[in-house]
């Protein structure tokens, strides 16, 4: 009984793990943004109180 436990959990356990490796990779993606120039950077020591 604690067998059959043990193989629906690690079942379970795969099945979560196969979810996330599919999921796409942070570095892969900022990458992408940053070589189609869709990266916005600002930078709040060059901006004046006025331009809000």
């Amino acid at each position: 009984n604690d067998n059959l436990e043990e193989v629906f959990e690690n079942r379970e356990q795969i099945e979560i793990a196969k979810y996330y490796v599919r999921l796409p990779k942070p570095t892969l993606l900022a990458i992408h943004e940053f070589m189609n120039n869709q990266i916005y950077i600002r930078n709040p020591h060059k901006e004046s109180a006025t331009d809000f």
